[in-house]
């Protein structure tokens, strides 16, 4: 048996299967009064994943596989709208008062089921790990409409396109079936969206709106599936997903904007540009000052980031000339966390992409962790004579928090059941956890890392805003 074919299988084919095995579960009940017959999906599945081992080109892989996938995405469809209904509408409603009526009164994802175009393998054999890269499209014809103020306000979707290519890493590798202990998924970079609106929603398709509102479902896509977030299940008995090193920040680089050089002029007038530069990397974003009317700025600016093990993060740096009515791109660059990871420490300019000219100077270093507390006076007067000039107190320690479960929450309306999420601050830094729907005792089971610049003066505050009340400090 070769192989390659061999894992890619199990990785597509059990992500196919756990979204569907979301809905049987909840079967079970019935299952077992038919006599424990086997659901059609699952012998659907084992005999794809026959076929795809006798397949001798990709092309014919390809094609089975697109058949599991159009197979099994009425169950698939199933599980989204399930996540639609019971974490997406809690959150619209909770995020602010005039959307608290919010809730979806039609959801259909359709019959057209994403095709996967393309399919890479990467072995890495020091960490027995394989990583599958596949390029998937969907033009569907799914149909979602909600409702605000009993229904007075009504817009919705009807079609939508989707492209992106999803990661799926094969780890550990076993030397007995399944032959791979679990399977983590997720896109590297943002898919690309593009939704077809109704109702007042429609007016959403004038060109500025519409690049709004679909990047705010992207932002909700980015939530869950898009790095850092992902997705892990494990395929064998006794395999802890926290072993992976997928959910906790155990790299910290900080990040060093210097300066950039002959960026394009955007002011038509004065022949310059007022940059400022957005940085993305470890599901966090920050922003530089703007320098005014220069197209060769001087940020001297620091920024510190955490990120998890997952293989393929990137640092991406964003360049914007400043306006009062839309901001102007001026280009974007990239760096592999991984490069860092290696290097230790990097110095380079970056030229800039989708741009006619410029480039961008970066520093960029890892920093080790310790757990020995004596380390944190050194490191405390240290960060204090290293810190340039214009910069912010370098941090000196990460706080990991896991937030397991509330217990009796209640509102003030005792008539009401609390849809809960706790916020954690530290000093101005706020991290949100997921929307429990109608529960008085809701787990969440999420941890989060905080950068922390001095241990004996920091504060830790936890809030459940649905009360708008401190639990603890």
């Amino acid at each position: 048996m070769d192989v390659g074919p061999y894992y890619i299988v199990v990785g597509l084919l059990a992500v196919l299967c756990w979204f569907s095995s979301c809905e049987e579960g909840k079967k079970k009940q019935r299952l077992a009064q038919q006599g424990g017959k086997k659901p059609e999906e699952s012998m659907a599945t084992l005999s794809a994943m026959e076929k795809i081992l006798k397949s001798k080109t990709e092309m014919e892989r390809k094609e089975v596989l697109n058949k599991v996938v159009a197979d099994l995405w009425p169950y698939i469809s199933e599980y989204l709208k399930k996540k639609l209904q019971n974490q997406i509408q809690p959150s619209i409603c909770g995020s602010m008062s005039a959307l608290s009526s919010f809730h979806f009164t039609y959801i259909d994802f359709g019959k057209n089921a994403p095709r996967l175009t393309s399919v890479r393998t990467h072995r890495i054999p020091a960490r027995k790990q394989i990583i599958l890269d596949a390029d998937l499209t969907y033009h569907g014809d799914a149909k979602v409409n909600a409702a605000l103020r009993h229904h007075s306000i009504k817009l919705g979707i009807n079609g939508l396109t989707l492209e992106g290519t999803l990661r799926i890493i094969l780890e550990p590798l076993l030397d007995d079936v399944p032959f791979v202990g679990a399977v983590t998924v997720y896109f590297p970079q943002r898919p690309v969206l593009d939704l077809k609106w109704t109702g007042l929603a429609e007016f959403l398709e004038l060109p500025t709106l519409s690049k709004l509102s679909n990047k705010k479902v992207i932002d909700r896509i980015a939530k869950y599936l898009v790095v850092p977030n992902h997705i892990t299940v494990p395929l064998k008995a006794g395999i802890k997903v926290e072993d992976l090193y997928y959910k906790v920040h155990r790299n910290v680089l900080r990040i060093f904007i210097l300066e950039a050089e002959d960026l394009m002029a955007k002011d038509l007038i004065s022949r310059k540009s007022d940059p400022y530069v957005v940085i993305h990397g470890g599901g966090l974003t920050e922003k530089t000052k703007v320098i005014y009317r220069n197209l060769n700025p001087k940020w001297n600016q620091v920024f510190e980031m955490s990120f998890s093990d997952l293989p393929g993060q990137e640092i991406e740096f964003e360049l914007y000339d400043y306006d009062i009515e839309k901001d102007d791109f001026l280009g974007r660059c990239q760096i592999s966390v991984e490069e860092v990871m290696t290097n230790r420490s990097i110095d380079t300019w970056l030229p800039l992409k989708n741009a006619t000219s410029g480039k961008l100077h970066v520093k960029l270093e890892n920093l080790s962790l310790v757990s020995d507390v004596a380390q944190l006076e050194p490191v405390l007067k240290l960060n204090q004579i290293s810190r340039p000039a214009q910069s912010k107190d370098f941090s000196s320690a990460l706080l990991y928090v896991f937030i397991e479960r509330g217990r009796d929450l209640q509102l003030k309306d005792e008539n009401k059941t609390p849809s809960a999420k706790a916020e954690i601050m530290v000093r101005n830094t706020v991290q949100k956890t997921k929307t429990c729907p109608k529960s008085q005792d809701p787990i969440w089971k999420e941890t989060f890392t905080f950068f922390i610049k001095n241990p004996h003066d920091d504060m830790l505050d936890f809030t459940e805003p649905q009360q708008q009340s401190v639990l603890s400090q």
